[in-house]
């Protein structure tokens, strides 16, 4: 009994010493406990970005095999359609993937000539929190002490980790978020993007940094002005139509069927508030459901033009109320009702320039 009462003493001897040497450290760090901030950046080894790892390389599934999950969520398909906007025929991405109301940033390494120094840098993917296709263009720019190295023993900024590491480091200014938001779809690898009528026109993918490794993503053009303290998207409604009469709306993608005859399921009477760089205008939509006479002309019973092109052809919408559909007047008598439905929620960017993203 003597034993175990002299062995608990000398236990607790034990633990108050400990806890003097934590408070010790506590007032006094210790150079050899300090955390090598460096080691947050990407590999110095690596000659440059292209020699890192993909995301979906068997390096990378081997060090992190969870990323299997994530990648099963990638979209690998963007559908390239017509439609309508502001009384003109225009040409539209549908882009498959998860969406979300909110902004995320994406971050632009700046050199002092005011150049971009690599690839963006994000820290979502789909099947991650937070994961949205909407990016806010945030800028850092390097400081003297970064410029003053030799590009070979610059710190690799290849994360957003990094990113924080080389403001600590004074290595990087503090971020700068801006206005310019931008519609990017993470995809996989290999994803092709039809970009003009013919199908074999196709662009590829880019990559961007993703916590030091590569992942594959398309940025569409188009960029919207958000204020930097605002961190919803903003979102107004594609009109797609259905006549009163008819099970099925005029849009060849979503029922499965070649209205035309062109052999494609690309077209529809889809109608966007605005084409780009309009008032209504954002790659962020919600489907809301015009109903039309039983003998309106569309896409497939006209020859020469459809019956409705533009938003105000159809609708009067309450100057306080721009984006509430229950708040606007039909002016059209072609139409018969419409009906909004803010939870279908779709990402479709309008081409801006044919042939191109």
């Amino acid at each position: 009994m003597q034993v175990n009462l002299h062995f608990w003493s000398a236990g607790a001897g034990l633990l108050v010493l400990g806890w003097g040497l934590g408070l010790s450290g506590c007032l006094e760090a210790d150079p050899d406990d300090v955390v090598d901030l460096n080691s947050r950046f990407g590999d110095p080894s690596l000659p440059n970005g292209d020699a890192a790892p993909h995301i979906e390389s068997a390096e990378a599934l081997a060090d992190d095999p969870s990323l299997a999950q994530k990648l099963d969520l990638f979209p690998g398909r963007v559908h390239y359609l017509r439609g309508f906007a502001e009384g003109r025929p225009i040409r539209y991405w549908n882009v498959e993937g998860p969406n979300a109301d909110f902004i995320a940033p994406m971050y632009s390494i700046i050199g002092p000539n005011g150049q971009q120094l690599g690839k963006r840098v994000i820290d979502v993917i789909p099947g991650d929190n937070g994961y949205t296709p909407w990016w806010r263009e945030t800028l850092v720019r390097t400081t003297p002490a970064f410029d003053a190295l030799e590009p070979a023993a610059r710190p690799r900024i290849w994360s957003r980790d990094a990113v924080d590491a080389g403001i600590e480091l004074g290595y990087l200014q503090p971020a700068e978020p801006t206005t310019e938001i931008y519609d990017c779809q993470v995809l996989k690898l290999g994803t092709r993007i039809q970009v003009d009528d013919d199908p074999n026109e196709t662009v590829g993918t880019d990559w961007v940094w993703y916590r030091n490794r590569r992942v594959e993503w398309a940025c569409f053009a188009g960029a919207v002005d958000v204020p930097t303290d605002r961190r919803q998207m903003p979102i107004f409604p594609v009109h797609v139509l259905q006549r009163i009469d008819e099970p099925l709306p005029i849009y060849e993608l979503a029922i499965g069927a070649d209205l035309d005859g062109d052999g494609e399921l690309v077209n529809s009477n889809n109608i966007f508030g605005s084409n780009v760089g309009g008032p209504r205008y954002s790659p962020f939509w919600y489907v809301a459901l015009v109903r039309t006479e039983a003998n309106y002309l569309s896409i497939e019973s006209s020859s020469t033009a459809v019956g409705l092109s533009a938003e105000d052809q159809f609708l009067r919408l309450d100057a306080d109320a721009p984006e509430d559909l229950e708040k606007a007047t039909i002016i059209s008598s072609q139409v018969k009702s419409i009906r909004g439905f803010p939870e279908q929620w779709v990402n479709c960017p309008i081409q801006v320039t044919r042939g191109e993203l």
